[in-house]
């Protein structure tokens, strides 16, 4: 699918998957995969496991399971760091990410070329625990993409535009002797039910304000879990509903000036 919006603040990709138990550290399996995966992704490093987002019991739950998660997850990354493959007992997630020091999506390379990545990394992960005798596949609980977009709201405020001028997600103002006064600051998170993915969608909206020359940013993502048994599937679905609402949060003139 070509891409859309080719000014579009895109800064962050992410798509793996979850697995029922933490089979990945069944009969040696996971240091295997990492020697394996390390041959591309040739940065290895280890960090703390981190607390993950979860829909438990309609409310939206930090989970951190230390006995199937394990303490530490593993990262391999590509020499330009430009894609990181995060891999727990539990999970493997494939992440792109836009550089700092990298202001257009110019070199974000679409969702296609993310996905069919992720699609290679799960190939070689599969084989090696089939050859060992786990069948991964029936393990999968969760597929996951997300999308996280960042941009600077100064340089429309400069132009005269108002944050609800950027983005159609709006509070009720506070009114006073007919005077409307607008939110100016978010700290948001909701989540929706996605029943036509199996799963739901758990959005993030912050405005915080930085020291010169950042200054007030806008960072805005967006992650969908599901799962319905058909990986493609369900992944082609979940990109859609990742444009449809990018096309709905932001206003159609922003929009125009992505194009």
């Amino acid at each position: 699918m070509a891409i859309k919006y080719t000014k579009a603040p895109v800064s962050e990709v992410s798509v793996g998957v979850f697995f029922k138990t933490n089979a990945l550290i069944r009969n040696a399996i996971l240091f295997e995969i990492i020697t394996e995966l390390n041959k591309n992704y040739p940065v290895l490093q280890t960090t703390l496991a981190p607390q993950i987002e979860e829909m438990q019991n309609e409310n939206i739950s930090l989970v951190q399971d230390v006995g199937s998660m394990g303490y530490s997850i593993y990262l391999l990354s590509t020499s330009d760091f430009l894609y990181r493959i995060e891999i727990s007992q539990i999970s493997i997630n494939l992440l792109w990410q836009r550089r700092d020091d990298v202001p257009s999506i110019s070199v974000y390379p679409g969702f296609d070329a993310i996905y069919g990545r992720l699609q290679e990394i799960l190939n070689t992960v599969i084989k090696i625990a089939a050859n060992r005798g786990v069948d991964l596949v029936k393990e999968i609980r969760l597929f996951s993409l997300k999308y996280a977009d960042r941009l600077s709201l100064n340089v429309y405020k400069e132009k005269g535009l108002s944050i609800t001028d950027i983005i159609r997600f709006n509070h009720s103002p506070i009114i006073i002797d007919k005077i409307a006064f607008i939110p100016d600051n978010y700290v948001t998170k909701y989540s929706i039910k996605l029943p036509f993915l199996q799963g739901y969608s758990i959005i993030n909206i912050n405005t915080p304000t930085y020291p010169k020359p950042h200054g007030q940013m806008l960072l805005l993502d967006n992650r969908i879990k599901g799962y319905n048994g058909d990986m493609d599937a369900w992944f082609a679905q979940a990109h859609l509903t990742q444009l449809s609402f990018f096309e709905n949060f932001f206003t159609e003139q922003i929009l125009n000036d992505w194009k």
